[in-house]
């Protein structure tokens, strides 16, 4: 068995978690994606409606994006620990 297969054989519940992070990975960035336009469409209301309309929605996307900034970074954790416990039960 190629030794990629025999860790995860030998480690279910890390490849399970693996495998959750991944399913993860694609609604985290859309999520972001989205507020960042939601941003954007507060700055430009801000233009064309009274000031407190789009300064509400920039704020309400900004306290949202760093909320999913934090959680993206500890996704990046969760991903890096894997790879070193990964590399540590290879040696």
């Amino acid at each position: 068995m190629p030794r990629a297969k025999a860790a995860r054989a030998e480690n279910p519940r890390l490849q399970k978690i693996v495998e959750l992070a991944l399913d993860m990975e694609e609604p985290i960035n859309a999520a972001i994606h989205l507020l960042r336009a939601l941003r954007l469409m507060g700055y430009g209301m801000g233009g064309r409606v009274p000031d407190e309309d789009g300064e509400s929605v920039v704020a309400v996307a900004l306290a949202a994006s760093k909320r999913m900034e934090d959680l993206q970074a500890t996704w990046d954790r969760l991903f890096r620990a894997a790879r070193e416990r990964r590399k540590s039960d290879r040696r």
